[in-house]
């Protein structure tokens, strides 16, 4: 047993035998780490490997991650087992680690360096194995990992050259014209350039993903979708090393097309597809899309607890490509009104390549801006996002952030901004039940039109999106009280906050209190009636129903199955559920949920 200098908060120093050997290999490891790899540096038989896994996952120690790979729940129970290893034994685990990783060929061990969150040195291995081998298929598998590696890790400019270097070799025409779809894909991710309007090439799967996505980006979200799946439906059988992120984009584009509830089905079945094809490192990638139908959709919890279970995956996996789901989780809390940890996550984003170039990040920050009493400041970084996007023919970035960009202009007194932003939509208007009436919400406010304000509002709320209606009813809110209609201000105003007082945005509360004071349009006293911090009422309902399957004895992946998230995301919600309860373990929220929860 691990020794206990009463510092750990957990299970990890309550294990002994087969499960303290694997908690200490994977320690100095460092990473996660699949049951095989463990096995061959641990030489545990099979008998003991299933032993040691089992209660360290149940000791809420170890967690499954997407990709079938063990890892530390938490990074504090990591350390304390380092910790506790007398430091011969680490150099001997070290050693045995590179033994294991040495036995493998060189692709299995840029593989399992890179599954590890070890991109670089994975990269290296793979570029020494590349100067080394003379073998044209070694090389080839080789180039396929460096070219898949460096395109999840978003680096660019590496995976640029890489595929350049591929093309500059005498290569069949068929290779050829895939690595020109792949470097096609490159600058579409990274938001290079003009989006370009090629027409898809008839079967290839990449072609068909970057027509979609120019579809997508030029704001054609119907079409978009039919490709994103036809692209989907091509890559059936490719290995993990030709896949690209195919799977995660036919929920992104329905929901823009269709709304929610038609992209949650999407979501769910790619999910579960992915999987069945071996295509796990997908993991984050469909925890950002499935958060963002959550946020769409009003469940502001689940999409919080979706963004930090992919991001906590993307770090741990070395993905790169998380522009999208940072901005969306500080967006979440600046509405929330918590700027500090808005500001926090922006601050560590910098740098950060915005993927299809979106300018989401940049938006953020301007949101930010305003929390902070800068509007005006917060409006510079936007028209120059939203204006860039436009030159480019980003149509869906210019109509995704037209409520915040509206909303700015209107704060900073600069209506010149708001009759461009309205005359650029009005000339390409994007199509999609969550795009279209944001056209009409501009033009309406740019022509101080309530009622086709109003009617946008009823658009977006029956399109089944949440936090849309909620911002555009703000807009109908203060462009009432512009008209001097105090009564209906006020009335559209209460509606918001009924709204916002279910989401837990307080910041959305705050600021339409205050622009309609300006507008000389007081608010009765409102505030959140929500959930408490601490205690049973405190719980979310799918924290409340996670802790519900713990009391029945269901073990997280089956969890994750029956509530379609990730088995990652189920341990964000049981960590959420055992802070707010004060307790330490799941044998504790066991015992709290049966009693809440009966029979």
């Amino acid at each position: 047993m691990l020794p206990d200098d009463g510092s750990s908060r957990t299970g990890v120093r309550g294990l002994d035998g087969p499960a303290a050997d694997l908690i200490a290999t994977l320690a100095v490891w460092g990473g996660a780490a699949s049951v095989e790899h463990l096995a061959a540096v641990s030489g545990l038989p099979a008998g003991s490997m299933l032993r040691a896994v089992r209660e360290a996952v149940d000791a809420d120690v170890l967690i499954w991650r997407d990709d079938e790979r063990l890892e530390f729940v938490r990074t504090e129970d990591r350390e304390t087992a380092y910790a506790a290893i007398p430091r011969p034994l680490r150099t001997l685990l070290h050693s045995a680690h590179a033994a294991a990783l040495e036995s493998a060929d060189a692709v299995s061990r840029a593989g399992t360096l890179a599954a590890a969150g070890r991109v670089d040195e994975a990269v290296r291995v793979a570029r020494g194995e590349l100067a080394a081998s003379e073998d044209p298929a070694v090389r080839a598998r080789i180039r396929s990992f460096l070219i898949f590696t460096l395109i999840s890790a978003a680096r660019v400019d590496d995976a640029r050259a890489e595929i350049d270097a591929v093309l500059a070799l005498p290569l069949p025409r068929e290779q050829q014209d895939r690595l020109t779809h792949l470097r096609t894909w490159v600058d579409l991710l990274a938001g290079d350039g003009p989006v370009p309007t090629a027409d898809p090439v008839e079967g290839d799967p990449t072609a068909l993903l970057n027509a979609a996505s120019a579809s997508f980006l030029r704001g054609r979200t119907v079409r978009a979708t039919e490709l994103a799946v036809a692209s989907v439906e091509a890559r059936a059988g490719e290995s993990w090393a030709e896949a690209a992120t195919a799977t995660v984009w036919p929920a992104w584009c329905r929901l823009l097309a269709e709304g929610p509830a038609a992209a949650e089905r999407d979501a769910r079945d790619v999910r579960d597809r992915a999987a069945r094809a071996g295509h796990l490192w997908l993991g984050p990638y469909h925890d950002f899309v499935s958060a963002r139908v959550h946020a769409v959709a009003g469940r502001w919890p689940d999409a919080s607890a979706e963004l930090d279970a992919g991001l906590a995956a993307a770090a741990a996996t070395g993905t790169g490509w998380t522009s999208l789901a940072v901005a969306g989780r500080a967006r979440l809390d600046l509405d929330r009104g918590d700027t500090t940890t808005a500001a926090a996550a922006l601050e560590g984003a910098a740098g950060l390549t915005e993927q299809f170039g979106l300018p989401t990040l940049a938006i953020a920050a301007a949101l930010l801006d305003e929390s902070r009493g800068a509007p005006e400041v917060g409006l510079r970084r936007a028209d120059d996002a939203w204006r860039a996007a436009h030159r480019d023919g980003r149509i869906a970035a210019v109509a995704m952030s037209a409520t915040d960009v509206t909303r700015l202009a209107l704060r900073a007194d600069r209506r010149d901004v708001l009759d461009d932003l309205a005359a650029a939509l009005r000339a390409d208007p994007p199509e999609g039940v969550l795009l279209r009436p944001l056209v009409d919400l501009v033009v309406g406010l740019a022509g101080d039109d309530l009622a086709a304000v109003l009617a946008a509002v009823d658009a977006l709320e029956s399109a089944g999106d949440v936090p849309g209606s909620m911002t555009a009813r703000e807009e109908a809110a203060c462009l009432a009280a512009r008209l001097g209609d105090a009564d209906a201000a006020r009335a559209l105003a209460a509606r918001v906050r009924e709204t916002a007082d279910r989401l837990g945005a307080d910041g959305v509360s705050r600021r339409l209190a205050n622009r309609l004071r300006a507008l000389g349009v007081r608010l009765g006293a409102g505030g959140r009636r929500g959930r408490p911090p601490e205690g049973w009422d405190a719980l979310t309902p799918t924290e409340r129903r996670v802790a519900e399957l713990v009391a029945e004895g269901v073990a997280g992946p089956e969890m994750a199955v029956r509530l379609a998230i990730s088995p990652r995301t189920v341990q964000t919600h049981v960590s959420n559920a055992l802070r707010k309860l004060g307790l330490r373990t799941r044998v504790e929220l066991a015992t709290t949920a049966a009693r809440h929860h009966p029979g």
